[in-house]
């Protein structure tokens, strides 16, 4: 048997491990599920039902700023991270972690 050495995200990702501290950090840097990254799953405003994929804001952020903008992020293949970064002023975690 050999022993090896794995890395965990500190983010809601708790069965993904990685061998590499650099992969670790590159994977924290855009899980949705690292509050750090404000983003919808961890804001107290998302509204998602079990089992629902799509963020559902009871503040309508998405329609608050403009559709258009959140298409060209995705257009650039920039994260959706970023977006909701950048425009979401209303964020605040969730009481409890995922």
């Amino acid at each position: 048997m050999e022993e090896i050495v794995a890395y965990k995200p500190k983010c809601g990702c708790k069965k993904k491990t990685y061998r590499t501290k650099h992969a670790c950090l590159e994977h924290e840097k855009k899980c949705i599920y690292n509050p750090d990254n404000k983003s919808c799953p961890t804001c107290k405003h998302d509204v998602r039902e079990v089992g629902c994929p799509y963020s559902v804001c009871e503040l309508n952020i998405l329609k608050c700023n403009s559709l258009e903008e959140y298409d060209k992020y995705m257009e650039n293949k920039v994260s959706n991270i970023e977006f909701f970064k950048a425009h979401c002023t209303s964020w605040e975690l969730k009481n409890k972690t995922l």
